[in-house]
């Protein structure tokens, strides 16, 4: 595999789990480890969880029986591309960490144990190798991306509203403004920047622990010198 190739992130996490479970590693896995992984492969949001595996002695349940570990995790490069088709790009790494357990005064067996694990490990990360890469990711197809960018361009049309009647002098446009009543004409220039046509934002007043919504209509007639503002609620 290579970077070049399209990449979905939950096939490669799925492969990864298929590799450990299937190594001679694996015998190494508890079985509560051993059922996490495949609880883990079942998950549909796979690709936003880290794989998280540790390898203890076989047998051996007390304290301090772990040997080693490794952990899977997608992260996301910023930026985007677009190409010809509106299909959205992103670059993303499987990102390969691992540990070792400390331990001291140990017997000759349990000694040779240990490096037998971290034996088989080492190859399982070799194995890992075509998985831990950069990888291109297509995060939005053309539909999608166009439903993404008319979110985006929504979100930031309320913000801006939310914005000038929450400041404009010293929030005066929603002064006096009551739940159900009269719509207020402000001139359409105090409402630069916002694009013709009702609007419906929310307000949140009050503490933290005690918020208050109030939700206003916007309505800008592109014909008409004034915008409307009403309190709704």
């Amino acid at each position: 595999m290579t970077e070049s190739q399209i990449a979905n992130k939950r096939d490669i996490s799925r492969l990864a789990i298929q590799k450990i479970i299937s190594s001679s590693a694996a015998d190494y896995l508890s079985k509560a480890m051993y059922d996490e992984l495949n609880k883990l492969f079942l998950m549909e949001n796979i690709d936003s969880r880290a794989i998280n595996v540790s390898f203890r002695r076989k047998n051996v349940n007390t304290y301090g029986s772990g040997v080693a570990g490794l952990s899977l995790e997608w992260k996301d490069e910023p930026g985007e591309v677009q190409d010809e088709e509106g299909n959205i790009w992103a670059f993303s790494k499987f990102k390969l960490t691992l540990e070792l357990n400390s331990s001291y005064g140990i017997l000759e067996e349990e000694f040779k144990d240990r490096a037998w694990c971290i034996e088989l490990v080492n190859e399982l990360v070799d194995d890992l190798g075509p998985f831990v890469q950069r990888f291109r990711v297509m995060t939005h197809n053309n539909e999608q991306r166009i439903q993404r960018d008319m979110q985006r361009s929504r979100d930031a049309q309320d913000a801006l509203i939310v914005k000038i009647i929450s400041t404009h002098d010293g929030g005066a446009l929603r002064r006096g403004l009551r739940a159900g009543g009269n719509a207020r004409g402000v001139r359409k220039e105090v409402f630069a920047g916002v694009e013709p046509g009702y609007h419906v934002v929310s307000i949140y007043t009050g503490s933290h622990r005690n918020p208050t919504i109030r939700k206003y209509s916007l309505n800008i007639i592109e014909s008409s010198r004034f915008a409307h503002l009403r309190r709704i609620t």
